[in-house]
Parts: structure tokens; C-alpha cells; sequence
């Protein structure tokens, strides 16, 4: 499992026109990927959550937007990728490193993409973790969060308080760059989550209240890749 460095060449085509586009990029896998699309968001997801991450996967693939690309984190984005393996694709997972987690979608069948071959300890592991999302958000045309969770409730969605984790993909280096960047309206009555829905539609994300919806709105995108 040796990750190899992605050629100047390869790195202007994956990250043209990105602001954020990193030196160096690792990959264990191929980069032929048509449309690109992230899926983002909690650790700690409902259960309707993850339903709706299930039918989202499955619609987008039979529609052919492929690959899927997440985090690889537990949650949102380990529902999505395993359903997009149990559809017998590629998923493309994006890690800070070659971790533990890397080794092991790699292991399934996943397409991992790294910035270091070489993970940071301490503190600098998790500075690594919100670069990584910089990456999600340059790799991908569109980002779609299905459920995020806001740490605190009446918090500000800025650069030093963002609501969560998830904000970074969707709000820092998304909306920011100028991505397609959507959410599902609350599925649940949890005041984190709709603080978290009220923060990602305040900077700017698209809220959408159904798969269908969703669908509608991508086919009225321009290509992205």
C-alpha cells in the first residue's frame, strides 16, 4: 500500500481554478473521476440522517454523478462511503495522512487521497484533519451535507468560531471558492442541528428538502469538471 505523488500535471487538473490547491497530493488509486461530489457532515448523525445519506448515495450514482468523495470519518461521511462500496463503486476518501483509517478504506476498495504520506502527532494531527477539508472542497464541483451539528448553540459561523467541523468543507473552503455547496433542511428537532442549518444558510448554502430537489438543482449546474 504505497501511496504515490500525483504529477504537476494532475494536480492542475484536479484542483484548477481552486484558490486553496495544495504543493503536493498522495494517492493510492486512479484520478479518471467525470463529476466529483462531496459528501459531507456529523459524527453523530440521526437516524433519519442516515437513511437520507443512503438514498442520496444511491440516487446520485444511478444518475451518474460519480465518484462520491467524503472524509472517511465516522458518521456522515463512513455511511456514504460504505454505501457507495456496497453499490460496487469507487469512492474517493480524502485523510490528512496516511492514518489508520486511510489503510483501511484503501483496503476496501477506496480510492484515498492524502496530502502527507506522513502523519503529524499532537496537536498538528488535528490542524491536518481541517487542511484535509480543504481538499474535499477543491477535489469536489459540488458539496452536499445531509446532517451537521452545531458545537454550540447561538455560536458565530466565522473563522475562529465556526458552528462545526463540517462548516469548514462547506462554508471555508466551499462556499468560498465559489462551490456548489447544499443542505438538507432538519430532519430531527435537535437545536444543533437546526443551528447548524441556520449558520451553513447564512454563509451562503443552498437549502434543499428533498433527494429529488436536489437532483432537479444539480441538473441545472453548469458541468464542473
Amino acid at each position: 500500500m504505497n501511496p504515490r505523488a500525483l504529477t504537476k500535471s494532475e494536480l492542475e487538473t484536479l484542483f484548477r481554478g481552486y484558490p486553496y490547491r495544495p504543493r503536493v497530493i498522495y494517492i493510492i488509486g486512479t484520478t479518471s473521476w467525470k463529476a466529483p461530489i462531496a459528501i459531507a457532515g456529523t459524527r453523530k448523525p440521526s437516524t433519519e440522517a442516515i437513511t437520507l445519506t443512503r438514498e442520496l448515495v444511491r440516487a446520485l450514482v444511478s444518475n451518474g454523478y460519480a465518484p462520491i468523495i467524503t472524509g472517511g470519518a465516522p458518521g456522515i461521511d463512513a455511511v456514504a462511503t460504505q454505501e457507495v462500496l456496497a453499490l460496487g463503486q469507487r469512492p474517493v476518501v480524502v485523510r490528512p495522512c496516511l492514518d489508520g483509517d486511510a489503510r483501511q478504506w484503501a483496503s476496501r476498495g477506496a480510492v484515498v487521497v492524502m496530502e502527507s504520506a506522513k502523519c503529524p502527532v499532537g496537536g498538528g494531527y488535528r490542524s491536518a484533519l481541517v487542511l484535509r477539508n480543504r481538499l474535499i472542497a477543491g477535489l469536489a464541483g459540488v458539496i452536499i451535507v445531509p446532517e451537521a451539528r452545531a458545537w454550540r448553540v447561538g455560536g458565530v459561523g466565522d473563522d475562529d468560531k465556526p458552528c462545526c467541523g463540517t462548516w469548514y468543507t462547506a462554508v471555508r473552503f466551499g462556499v468560498r471558492a465559489g462551490r456548489s455547496v447544499f443542505v438538507f433542511k432538519p430532519l430531527v428537532g435537535d437545536g444543533d442541528v437546526h443551528e447548524a442549518f441556520r449558520v451553513f444558510v447564512e454563509s451562503g448554502v443552498t437549502p434543499v428538502g428533498s433527494v429529488n430537489e436536489l437532483l432537479a438543482r444539480l441538473r441545472g449546474l453548469s458541468p464542473w469538471v
